[in-house]
């Protein structure tokens, strides 16, 4: 989707596969709204290019409220969601559940992770969502933060982030 005033509302996204971003959905706009949909099983590969298995979000003021995002994948930044470039955007009343980022081979300089979510932007906001299962094998089995970024009133079981060969974890739920 490029464009301003972008709205989708209750859709299901299932097995979509984009080659660099956003597995589902690619948003550069400003004002955009993904309320109540489904995004299940959706990939974003490409060995140093694969974020957003399912969404990316690259515009101002995007709100994504009262969805799911089940088994989605990417091979760099963001298994579920990569915010990029953007301010002032917010996540509201999501599920996050078995997504993940695996990439065959991270070095010490790759700024990679977030197994349900990456942030590259400002002012973020994750409110009232739940991060279940998800995994990284590098940073942030749950979500990888950036610049102001504030995660309020939500809960997180059960995500991993791997440890390297020294032993250090990377932030099973944050980053």
């Amino acid at each position: 989707m490029l464009g301003n005033d972008c709205t989708v509302v209750n859709s299901t996204f299932k097995n979509n596969v984009a080659h660099e971003f956003g597995g589902a959905i690619l948003w550069n706009g400003v004002n955009g709204t993904i309320d109540n949909c489904e995004f299940i099983g959706n990939e974003a590969s490409g060995d140093e290019s694969g974020r957003g298995g399912a969404l990316v979000i690259a515009g101002d003021n995007c709100t994504v409220s009262n969805s799911n995002f089940t088994s989605n994948h990417c091979t760099f930044m963001g298994g579920a969601i990569f915010v990029s470039d953007s301010t002032d955007s917010k996540i509201v009343n999501c599920n996050f559940d078995g997504n993940y980022l695996q990439k065959e081979q991270f070095t010490v300089y790759d700024n990679a992770g977030g197994g349900a979510i990456f942030s590259a932007c400002e002012r973020l906001l994750i409110d009232g969502c739940n991060f279940t299962n998800n995994y990284a094998n590098f940073t942030a089995g749950a979500v990888h933060l950036s610049n102001n970024d504030t995660v309020i009133n939500s809960f997180f079981d059960k995500n991993y982030a791997i440890k390297d060969e020294n032993g250090y974890e990377y932030g099973n739920d944050l980053a």
